[in-house]
């Protein structure tokens, strides 16, 4: 399919994940300077179900609150607007992206659990770094294979020849993906990214996270995900950065990271555990 009529396609499709509008109504809520605690507490209050959840999130070990936390405006006030808004979404996601049929040799708990392990990845990478805000690092982690699951949902048989080169000829999907397809899965996660109203750099993270140049202002998060994906992929500790791929202050900063941490990989192998226990238990 060319990539003209490919988004013709995609922009036809009803279909199309969405996130609850109680996301959007934050979001809303927190591009006004005058955001209060007692304000967006409030919007994420009248939905119960939404809150519901994100008291459970907000308490569960993945976060590492020592005492509960019992109220919206108190997981608002402790953990920031960011990280709570954040948490809507990562609550969201599984229920977006349910998969209501399966397709042969594709596991959407492999998926999630790798997906899950860049999101944390990018998240301790971004916190050691300080080159990307780490809530954000978590949510484009999180977020950034989902272009598969739209191929899986509403493009199976360009998604099926893809699966099958990559079977067949030993590949990554991605490479798979480009020596046949138009458009990859990157860039229809960016595309849902967009009309989800996320900010460019979230987009630019999940656009990005198998570009072999990152030279724009974002490029902090963006490499926080190429790496984390790198990191979940071959299960090492030590892993030379290409130095063409990354601004030269960023390598500075990844680098210094890594080879001042022992067993990085091995660190967040615990906190991956369970963040899995705790996104999966109902999938």
């Amino acid at each position: 399919m060319e990539p003209t009529a490919f988004w013709k396609k995609i922009d036809s499709i009803k279909e199309l994940p969405t996130l609850p509008m109680i996301y959007f109504k934050v979001n809303k809520a927190l591009q006004n300077n005058d955001a209060s605690v007692k304000g967006v507490a409030g919007i994420i209050e009248m939905d119960q179900a939404m809150s519901s959840k994100v008291l459970h999130i907000v308490n569960c070990a993945f976060y590492g609150f020592r005492s509960k936390i019992s109220s919206i405006p108190q997981a608002v006030m402790i953990l920031g607007f960011n990280t709570v808004k954040n948490a809507i979404v990562s609550v969201s996601i599984l229920d977006v992206f349910a998969l209501k049929e399966k397709f042969q040799g594709f596991d959407i708990k492999n998926f999630w659990s790798h997906s899950i392990a860049v999101a944390v990845l990018s998240k301790h990478l971004a916190e050691k770094s300080r080159i990307a805000p780490p809530e954000d690092a978590f949510i484009a982690g999180l977020l950034h294979d989902m272009g598969k699951l739209i191929m899986i949902q509403h493009f199976k048989e360009e998604f099926s020849l893809v699966w099958q080169k990559k079977q067949k000829d030993g590949l990554s999907f991605y490479d798979a993906e480009r020596s046949i397809a138009q458009v990859d899965h990157a860039e229809i996660g960016a595309y849902l990214a967009k009309r989800w109203l996320f900010p460019d750099s979230l987009i630019e993270a999940i656009s990005s996270h198998h570009t072999s140049k990152i030279t724009s202002a974002n490029a902090g998060l963006s490499a926080c995900v190429i790496l984390a994906n790198l990191f979940s992929k071959y299960k090492e500790d030590k892993l030379p950065l290409n130095n063409d791929i990354f601004p030269d202050k960023i390598n500075q900063s990844l680098n210094t990271v890594i080879e001042n941490t022992g067993s990085f990989y091995q660190e967040t192998q615990a906190e991956i555990e369970m963040a899995n226990e705790f996104f999966l238990e109902n999938t």
